[in-house]
């Protein structure tokens, strides 16, 4: 039986997609945001995760009081802008560190509400076959931003 907080039946796919990306907002929010805070004035970003368009210079993090050893991408003259100034070098890299907590946080969030979803649909199968094979996948889901974000800032 249900224990509230269960899914009606019917019109619930566009419901659903609407949800999920009423759910991606903040992050997308923060993200954004976190871009065009550095530096203050210009609109480009001094950092990205990825390796993707100007942003081709591998680095990683090293300043104190942040986690050494994250990996990102600035473009061709962000030594000539940042890396002399240990201030500023700073100040970017505590901006790379809390993008990549709020990345892998939210990558886990995902990763474990599907879960949870494939657990609820599992419980909802009327065969008990169907049941069990759903609920084994759902135990098995390899839950890696999860594991990646534990080893990351659970330590």
């Amino acid at each position: 039986h249900n224990m509230g907080g269960g899914h009606r039946q019917g019109g619930q796919g566009d419901q659903g997609q609407a949800f999920q990306l009423m759910q991606l907002a903040p992050l997308i929010l923060l993200f954004l945001m976190s871009f065009f805070s550095y530096p203050a004035g210009n609109t480009e970003p001094a950092f990205s995760l990825q390796r993707t368009g100007q942003y081709l210079h591998k680095r990683q993090t090293q300043s104190r009081g942040v986690r050494p050893g994250i990996q990102y991408y600035v473009k061709e003259g962000f030594g000539r802008q940042y890396a002399r100034d240990r201030y500023s070098l700073s100040t970017v890299e505590v901006s790379v560190q809390q993008t990549f907590h709020d990345e892998l946080r939210y990558e886990c969030q995902v990763q474990t509400q599907q879960q949870r979803r494939m657990r609820t649909k599992a419980r909802q199968m009327r065969s008990p076959s169907e049941r069990a094979e759903l609920m084994q996948r759902a135990d098995e889901m390899e839950l890696s931003g999860c594991t990646e974000y534990n080893a990351w800032f659970r330590s």
